[in-house]
């Protein structure tokens, strides 16, 4: 972070894409978690590329390995955090309706770990959007305060 992003995005512009295109998921993972960590200290630069940022993390929400799928909404949360109401409208219904999605994932740590996520999107989500996916948003999070892992329970 001291460094800032003048310095850290040219690097992270340079390898992340060799790390999320790689076959091994450890790569995956890797790129990911650079993302969602340099977005603070690459503010500005993240700023001007938020939307292929975003929709680059969002394609990793679908991998078929359940780490990086977890690093994946990691580095989301990490995003919506960071990117406050700098992601044009369209895709931040993209961003609500890959959460919604994963809310369903076998994996019960991603489950928990995404609906801890919810809270952050919620938090500066737009009211007409938010209002639009009340109702599927409340069976989702109902249904997880029926499973039997606590975890989630906690989360939820």
């Amino acid at each position: 972070m001291t460094l800032g992003g003048r310095i850290i995005h040219p690097v992270c512009s340079k390898f992340i894409p060799h790390y999320l295109n790689n076959a091994s998921w450890q790569h995956r993972v890797a790129g990911l978690s650079a993302i969602g960590l340099a977005c603070e200290a690459c503010f500005e630069q993240y700023e001007r590329q938020a939307d292929q940022i975003i929709s680059t993390v969002l394609h990793f929400f679908k991998d078929s390995n359940a780490r990086v799928r977890f690093s994946a909404v990691n580095s989301m949360a990490l995003l919506i955090e960071n990117l406050k109401g700098m992601v044009k409208p369209n895709l931040t219904e993209q961003i609500l309706q890959a959460l919604l999605a994963i809310l369903s994932d076998p994996i019960p740590r991603i489950v928990a770990h995404t609906a801890r996520s919810m809270v952050n999107y919620f938090e500066n989500a737009d009211v007409k959007l938010v209002t639009k996916y009340a109702d599927q948003t409340m069976q989702k999070l109902s249904a997880l305060l029926g499973r039997p892992e606590d975890f989630i329970q906690e989360h939820t």
